[in-house]
């Protein structure tokens, strides 16, 4: 065990708080509205029921409809690491909506997949969904306006788990077509730090506190991680995760996590070591980065995203903090036309 300080230099710590500007300024909290909003996961396994709700903050009331495009994202089946290669299909189901100024959308995810009685029979029972604004033609569009949040409900009895979504700004003009064409020809939404971006940066490294494992205790604590690089319905790469974690005494744990689109785990089956009786005390905390690999066009630098989910008693759950930005694209829908004036 290191030795305690009872004093910090406090110009060590302010320099520990400073980001960059933008990772203050870029929405990219659930308190700012944004154009862009991220649901890190949805749960139709029966008998868990996901409920998406989706606001539109701008003024004045009854003063407009809002077109909002959804993307159910499925990960590759099998699990975490169960698709073969470097590279597994995600899969995508688009819907397109309306809500009126300061109107709220409420959706059921079964429902709005189209299998309300036989969830089971969907494309996929969990993964995450995106939402953007768009125009009349089904291009994206810049506007800072939609706020959002999901429940699901089921899991754990009469308990429920609610959390905000991930909102992301714009940084250009309101109405702004958004939306390029990269190397391939394919439509993508641009997320980064350049004036030209669609959507402001997003990050690489997530941390969090936990509670340990103890499964006689029923104890359970899930990760949920995500990432945004994705074409929809194409082949993806993996991304790669350097896990690191510590109980409170500050020993430290590793592992290397990898995965395609979205994943979710069970830590205990990540490691041994989130057992409480082999972490060595009732709650630690943990770093997950995103670990660059390849070269060339074979580079690959994924962003990272995620929640952490908690049970006993009940079931809690809570987004991650973040630092670090990084460039991104995702690829909406392999068929969307690309952008028009």
């Amino acid at each position: 065990m290191k030795p305690a300080r009872d004093w910090v230099d406090s110009r060590s710590l302010a320099a520990a708080t400073v980001f960059p500007a933008m990772a203050q300024a870029g929405g990219l909290r659930g308190e700012v509205p944004g154009s862009f909003l991220i649901f890190p996961e949805f749960n139709i396994s029966p008998p868990a029921v996901t409920q998406l709700r989706i606001s539109d903050v701008q003024n004045p009331a009854l003063g407009g409809t809002t077109r909002i495009h959804l993307n159910y994202i499925c990960p590759p089946a099998g699990g975490p690491g169960a698709v073969g290669g470097l590279s597994g299909v995600c899969n995508e189901i688009d819907r397109h909506k309306f809500v009126t100024f300061h109107g709220t959308l409420v959706i059921d995810v079964a429902t709005d997949l189209g299998f309300p009685g036989t969830p089971s029979s969907a494309p996929c029972n969990k993964g995450f969904v995106v939402a953007f604004v768009e125009d009349s033609a089904h291009h994206a569009i810049s506007a800072n306006q939609l706020i959002g949040s999901y429940r699901i409900s089921g899991t754990d009895g009469d308990d429920a788990e609610a959390a905000q979504a991930i909102a992301v700004q714009s940084n250009q003009a309101p109405g702004a077509v958004l939306g390029t064409l990269d190397a391939t020809g394919e439509l993508v939404l641009t997320f980064g730090q350049l004036a030209t971006s669609d959507y402001f940066a997003l990050p690489w490294i997530q941390y969090s506190d936990f509670q340990a494992v103890d499964v006689a205790a029923g104890k359970r604590t899930d990760l949920i991680l995500l990432t945004m690089d994705v074409k929809s319905g194409l082949a993806n790469p993996q991304a790669q995760v350097a896990l690191h974690w510590w109980n409170q005494f500050e020993d430290e744990f590793s592992t290397t996590l990898r995965f395609t689109c979205w994943a979710e785990w069970g830590l205990e089956t990540i490691s041994g070591s989130f057992l409480a009786v082999n972490l060595g005390s009732p709650i630690g905390s943990f770093q997950a980065k995103a670990v660059s690999s390849g070269s060339g066009s074979s580079f690959y630098a994924p962003t990272l995203l995620g929640v952490i989910r908690e049970t006993g008693p009940g079931p809690t759950l809570r987004r991650l903090y973040h630092v670090g930005l990084r460039g991104t694209n995702y690829g909406p829908d392999p068929d969307t036309a690309p952008p028009g004036p």
